[in-house]
């Protein structure tokens, strides 16, 4: 029997949990890791690095930090975003930047829901709610994150018209698995 051959076999009687096998992604500040967390399979990840822009409509630039975003393969209608800005080190310093974000991430949001609550074990503030986005109406999620290194990570998970809850899962999971070293 060949090396494929004995793989195969040996993967037949492997249990089916041992088939899923989440992969870590690191949020780095140049060599720092700031955080890790489990990208789930069959997700993607689309990282965009620090640069400087113009909301659309207005005339002032803003730096925006690295976005690490995630997305299940399959068209789900969930986005799970991280960001990790520069210069937060509370929560109330990173509810008064999601605040000023608001207008650029939707129209009209509406904070309908919120709770203090701990996401992996750190310190977290949940805001939930309502926008709309090209017209559309977008359910958001938006967390905030104390990690105990001295940075505050802005979250947010945006669920479109239609989205699958079954996807839901996936990112009560990826939440969870947020650490720091």
């Amino acid at each position: 029997m060949n090396l494929q051959g004995v793989l195969a076999l040996i993967a037949g009687f492997m249990p089916v949990s041992a088939a899923v096998a989440d992969t870590p992604v690191h949020y780095r500040d140049g060599s720092e890791t700031i955080f890790s967390v489990d990208v789930p399979d069959f997700w993607t990840v689309r990282v965009g690095g620090s640069r400087t822009l113009t909301p659309p409509g207005e005339d002032a630039s803003r730096d925006v930090e690295r976005v690490i975003g995630l997305e299940p393969e399959s068209d789900s209608g969930v986005w799970v975003g991280f960001v990790v800005p520069e210069g937060l080190r509370t929560l109330d310093e990173a509810a008064d930047y999601a605040r000023s974000l608001a207008p650029q991430i939707a129209k009209d949001t509406e904070v309908t829901e919120f709770e203090s609550r701990r996401i992996a074990g750190y310190p977290a503030r949940v805001y939930r709610g309502t926008g709309r986005r090209n017209g559309t109406t977008v359910h958001f999620t938006v967390s905030l994150i104390d990690l105990p290194n001295g940075s505050v990570i802005f979250s947010m998970t945006a669920l479109h018209p239609g989205y699958r809850a079954d996807a839901l899962e996936d990112v009560n999971a990826i939440y969870n698995s947020i650490r720091t070293r």
